[in-house]
């Protein structure tokens, strides 16, 4: 549950919003002017993985969960010698549709039936970053600041801190990460 006070723009009218399940819309009960439309999302993630056991190999895939949650289910398995290594992950609000236009971008390299592909880690960010046409969330080739990402509590778009882990969101103040995963809600 969360309480908010409102204040519309229009009429200057102050308010309290009790949040028990997210709204579709806040309007002002005094002029009915719409303050806050809020769109649900439903979207994930693309990565990139490389693993010290096959190093001639990357790992492209998708997961509407958090990052560190598929490595942990990757790493449980038994076939797997040694944990896979987050090289880059990208945002997104189709990652279906992203991870097969990734995998199509790097198709002559790609082992058949498979989400591993025969080339550098360096060559598969590049194509997934120029086939998204955006920015890695992450990547360990990070030359300058990491692209644009939202808050998962509020959905709101933050620009992260050159190098920080996690930073308060500067709309509804949670804690995030730099994938946008909520570590304190407030």
């Amino acid at each position: 549950m969360l309480h908010v006070v409102a204040n519309c723009s229009a009429c200057a009218e102050s308010f309290d919003v009790l949040f028990v399940s997210p709204p579709r819309t806040i309007s002002c009960p005094k002029c009915e002017r719409q303050i806050v439309s809020v769109e649900e999302r439903d979207g994930g993630f693309v990565y990139v993985l490389s693993n010290p056991a096959m190093p001639e190999l990357v790992k492209i895939g998708m997961t509407r969960r958090p990052i560190e949650e598929r490595l942990s289910e990757l790493a449980a398995a038994t076939g797997v010698p040694i944990r896979f290594e987050l090289e880059a992950c990208f945002l997104t609000d189709a990652p279906e549709v992203d991870e097969a236009a990734a995998h199509a971008a790097l198709a002559a390299c790609r082992l058949e039936g498979r989400e591993f592909f025969k080339c550098t880690v360096e060559m598969a960010v590049t194509t997934v970053t120029a086939t998204l046409k955006r920015s890695p969330l992450y990547s360990r080739f990070e030359t300058q600041p990491p692209a644009k990402m939202r808050c998962a509590e509020c959905w709101t778009p933050q620009e992260p801190p050159w190098g920080a882990k996690q930073f308060e969101c500067k709309v509804c103040h949670s804690i995030i990460d730099r994938y946008g995963k909520v570590l304190v809600r407030r």
